[in-house]
């Protein structure tokens, strides 16, 4: 009903590990007659995720024993123990119960990640992983994981400049600010979400990329209340399909207003509150 991407997980496994071919060379379609096929959308493309993330794939896929249903379920458990995992990992980061409520229990992130079973909420535990990690002075180990976040999805390579930044920081001994790390990595992966419809269109799982840092520093309360109106919108934005059954005509016109009206609202009670100036920096 929401999303077919755990469709293409599950085939797009099937080409390397079922054929051992290479995903990125030959599309499913080849594999004409493939039982897969009936689920799959996108057929037609080559893998569209990074090397790290189809390697992962490669476990469910294995252990579901060329069964599709037991496949299925395979890519949901890994979707659902790596929600559970970026929550913990926002509460040993935070030490606050508020940030971990404010991620785990937003609808957005818990449709998107238990029920759709996107691996975005996959590719966002290593990149805060990484963040963590380079806080404690564990350089290496923190540059490894957001290249795995990178190579997941590509776009926590927005990521670089920040890290970078907090890596030199470190290096020179200096005291970081990690509330202010976070704010900076909310706001990059805001712009890479505002920057998709370049490449096709703004995603509502799309919404995790920031929403992983936002809950991190709740006390950002301009953050705070455009992540909840984005959160709203975007799941929101499932309605114009669901109504007319089709992606043309006023759909995305429709779909567009769903997502940016509850943003407009959340702006207006942010500024009525008077909490935005206050809380911004």
């Amino acid at each position: 009903m929401l999303s077919y991407d755990i469709f293409n997980y599950v085939t797009t496994s099937k080409v390397l590990f079922g054929y051992h071919e290479n995903p990125y060379i030959l599309t499913p379609l080849q594999f004409v007659g493939d039982p897969f096929l009936e689920f799959t959308r996108a057929t037609n493309k080559i893998a569209l995720y990074g090397p790290f993330w189809i390697l992962v794939s490669g476990v469910p896929y294995i252990l579901g024993f060329g069964n599709f249903l037991l496949t299925l379920l395979g890519f949901k458990a890994v979707a659902a123990f790596f929600y559970l995992a970026t929550s913990f990992l926002i509460l040993k980061v935070t030490k606050n119960k508020l940030s971990v409520a404010v991620f785990a229990l937003n609808p957005l992130v818990a449709i998107e990640s238990l029920v759709s079973a996107h691996n975005d909420v996959f590719m966002m535990f290593f990149a805060l992983l990484s963040f963590h990690l380079l806080s404690k002075n564990e350089k290496i180990k923190g540059s490894i994981f957001l290249l795995l976040s990178i190579f997941t999805k590509y776009a926590t390579i927005f990521l670089i400049p920040v890290f970078v930044y907090e890596l030199l920081e470190t290096v020179k001994n200096k005291v970081i600010n990690l509330g202010t790390i976070y704010f900076v990595a909310s706001i990059s992966m805001m712009l890479i979400f505002f920057l998709s419809p370049i490449r096709e269109e703004i995603y509502p799982w799309y919404g995790i990329w920031f929403l992983t840092f936002v809950s991190a520093i709740p006390n950002r309360r301009f953050l705070l209340y455009l992540s909840f109106g984005f959160s709203i919108g975007l799941l929101l934005s499932y309605l114009p399909y669901m109504f007319f059954g089709t992606y043309e005509g006023s759909t995305p016109y429709i779909k567009n207003i769903l997502i940016f009206l509850p943003v407009f609202v959340s702006l207006v009670v942010g500024l009525k509150r008077r909490v935005w100036l206050k809380k911004f920096f």
